[in-house]
C-alpha cells in the first residue's frame, strides 16, 4: 500500500483470486436501510471469534490476509441488491476447509479495484463500519475513479461482490480503510 492521505483516492485495478472467503454472515434488506449499519457493527462486535477460528487455518491464507467484511446481494421480491449478506471474515485459499458455524462463498477470479482511504475521524474503530466513516458519498467518488481509471478500460459489477478492507491497526483516530469493487473490461 502506497502512502496515504487524507482525502486522496488510492485506486489499483487488479486480477483477483479464485478465492474462498470464510466468515460469519448476517442478512439486511438494502445497504443503507435503517438499522442496517448497526447490524453490521454487531456482527463486528459479538463474533470476533471468527478471527480466532481464522488464524488457526494459517496454511490456508491467502494473499489477501486483512480482517474483511464481504458483501453480497440477494433478490428480494424480485428485485436485484435488495438485500445485503455482510460476511466479516477473510479471502482465504480456495481448497480452505470451512469451520464449523461458519459461512464462505467461493469468489471467482475477477478483475477488483482495490481502493485505499486515510480517515481522521472521532468514531471510535471498535465496531464501526466502512459506511461509519467515509459515507456513501466517498464512495461514489471511487466509483467515479474506477471509470476514469486507465481512460475508462474497466467499470464496477456490483453483481460479483465487494469488500470493505481493514489493513491496519487504527491509532490516533487514524485509520486506514480499503474497499473491493469487482470490475470487468468494458
Amino acid at each position: 500500500m502506497q502512502n496515504l492521505e487524507p482525502g486522496k483516492i488510492n485506486l489499483e485495478i487488479k486480477k483477483c483470486g479464485p478465492y474462498r472467503f470464510i466468515g460469519k454472515s448476517v442478512l439486511a434488506r438494502g445497504h443503507v436501510a435503517r438499522g442496517t449499519s448497526e447490524l453490521f457493527q454487531s456482527n463486528w462486535h459479538h463474533n470476533s471469534w471468527v478471527f480466532d477460528e481464522l488464524d488457526k487455518l494459517s496454511d490456508y491464507a491467502s494473499d489477501e490476509p486483512y480482517n474483511s467484511a464481504l458483501m453480497t446481494w440477494e433478490l428480494y421480491n424480485g428485485e436485484q441488491g435488495q438485500l445485503t449478506t455482510y460476511t466479516i471474515g477473510r479471502f482465504m485459499k480456495p481448497d480452505t476447509p470451512v469451520p464449523d458455524e461458519m459461512d464462505f462463498y467461493d469468489l471467482p477470479e475477477i478483475y477488483v479495484a482495490k481502493c485505499f482511504a486515510l480517515s481522521h475521524a472521532d468514531i471510535p474503530y471498535e465496531g464501526a463500519t466502512f459506511g461509519d466513516y467515509f459515507g456513501h458519498t466517498h464512495i461514489d467518488k471511487w466509483w467515479d475513479a474506477i471509470g476514469e481509471y486507465e481512460n475508462g478500460k474497466y467499470e464496477q459489477v456490483l453483481s460479483t461482490y465487494s469488500a470493505e478492507v481493514y489493513p491496519e491497526t487504527p491509532t490516533e483516530n487514524q485509520y486506514v480503510f480499503g474497499y473491493y469493487i469487482g470490475c470487468k473490461e468494458k
